[in-house]
């Protein structure tokens, strides 16, 4: 049988990675980071009409690999990012005009595709903190070409979070104000966060 699957999620910069990570760690969880290798992400960040579809494209199968390994293993997994997400972002960029809408028909369908057969988490950890301290995150941890990023482009992506949220169904959802937690300089906010991950899972399952 399979170990408990978990998976992160939430808006650039809200600390998905250093989450996952610790979790990991601290229930013995295989940790599967984002995949942020995509060949199309600094143009996009350049002309992003241009690159929009080609970088969500990357993205898609990027996480559908990881949700192949995940489907495929047995030990217990963290994950961080999903493939669900891929829908967020389809409909932050289509709202945008980054997308067009045949652009947004072809990637969604895609999602939807390479989520068929792979298995489903039993948590999602959704990550929340406002729009000025995403920034000042993104901003501390230099990623070259996320500089970028501003307000106007985060707040449209939670707008799509926002409204994605409520509607999904496919696992319990937990959320976690990211304000209110410093889960590299204090292991205590970790327990603490652990043990209401252990709340919301089924019995046993940790």
């Amino acid at each position: 049988m399979a170990g408990v699957y978990i998976t992160v999620s939430g808006n650039i910069g809200v600390g998905k990675s250093t989450f996952s990570r610790l979790l990991s760690q601290a229930l013995g969880l295989q940790h599967y980071p984002e995949p942020v290798t995509n060949p199309f992400l600094a143009d996009y960040y350049r002309d992003k009409p241009r690159w929009g579809f080609h970088s969500q494209v990357q993205f898609a199968l990027d996480y559908a690999q990881v949700h192949r390994q995940i489907t495929e293993g047995a030990a217990p997994a963290c994950q961080d990012r999903n493939l669900y997400e891929s829908h967020v972002f389809a409909r932050a960029l289509a709202a945008a005009g980054i997308l067009s809408p045949r652009e947004f028909a072809a990637l969604t369908g895609l999602i939807d595709h390479c989520l068929v057969g792979t298995r489903r988490p039993d948590l999602l950890v959704y990550l929340h903190a406002p729009i000025p301290l995403l920034l000042e995150r993104i901003e501390r941890r230099s990623r070259g070409c996320e500089q970028v990023i501003d307000a106007a482009y985060l707040a449209n992506l939670q707008a799509a979070y926002d409204e994605w949220l409520p509607q999904f169904s496919v696992c319990p959802v937990l959320q976690i104000d990211a304000t209110r937690y410093g889960f590299e300089e204090n292991p205590a906010h970790v327990r603490e966060v652990c043990a209401r991950l252990r709340e919301a899972l089924p019995q046993n399952s940790l």
